[in-house]
């Protein structure tokens, strides 16, 4: 199936898109490490609010560049959907519940953000610790019993409906249920409130988070690949006789 060269551009700045808000999350995890001991949501908010005094600057350009990543994460749901739509032979929902449980992802993921800039600011303005932490538990419930589910929902729709058009290669609709079933299996960290398995903590993200943006790397990849043979013009005669 050939690609017309607007809908070859669109995809193109899909995959870029995605590219490109990986690689910003790549700085924004190491200003967290640099920064020093980044607090597990349950740590006592003593040691939360010395972080944000301690850290004030960098972890603000961590939020910052993870802001960035997440307006970026919007274009490659849209050309996501543009892709998955085109090759349907019936008309389907799926890729629209792909788009719209992405962008809900997105738009919730910036929330928590707002969330931790305004515990950081509470805590650096010398806040009541009550509501230094009234904002940091708030920005965690708000990802991971809440985003998530939606991001979930997201991956399903993408794996679907790449099984049954075939528009991405196979091991990434496979790729897209795993990290579905990663992100939905710490949806009950919500009923947790200490341990490893606390809600947002670093078990989750090691998995979870990191099969997603795993996923999204190679989903953007593929949709490069895929523009780039489906726009590359076709071996006249003579170029094949001269090989």
């Amino acid at each position: 199936m050939s690609t017309s060269a607007p809908n070859g551009r669109i995809d193109a700045i899909a995959g870029l898109a995605g590219v490109v808000s990986v690689l910003l999350l790549v700085p924004a995890a190491f200003v967290v490490v640099l920064s020093g001991d980044y607090p597990a949501p349950d740590d006592p908010i003593a040691d939360v609010i010395a972080y944000f005094k301690e850290n004030e600057t960098l972890f603000e350009v961590a939020l910052f560049l993870e802001a960035v990543s997440l307006g970026v994460t919007v274009w490659f749901f849209g050309g996501l959907q543009r892709i998955l739509s085109r090759g349907a032979e019936q008309p389907s929902e799926l890729p629209a519940i792909a788009f719209g449980a992405g962008l809900g992802f997105v738009l919730l993921t910036l929330v928590q953000d707002a969330a931790l800039m305004a515990a950081a600011n509470v805590a650096q303005e010398g806040g009541s610790e009550s509501g230094v932490r009234a904002l940091w538990e708030f920005a965690f419930l708000v990802d991971w019993p809440f985003a998530r589910p939606v991001l979930t929902a997201s991956l399903i729709a993408v794996g679907v409906s790449a099984f049954r058009t075939g528009t991405l290669p196979r091991h990434i609709a496979v790729l897209a249920i795993i990290a579905a079933a990663t992100n939905a299996a710490f949806i009950p960290s919500i009923f947790v409130d200490s341990g490893p398995y606390v809600s947002g903590g670093l078990l989750a993200h090691v998995i979870a988070s990191l099969i997603f943006e795993l996923w999204v790397l190679l989903a953007s990849f593929a949709i490069l690949r895929r523009t780039l043979f489906a726009t590359r013009p076709p071996a006249t005669s003579s170029s094949r006789s001269a090989l």
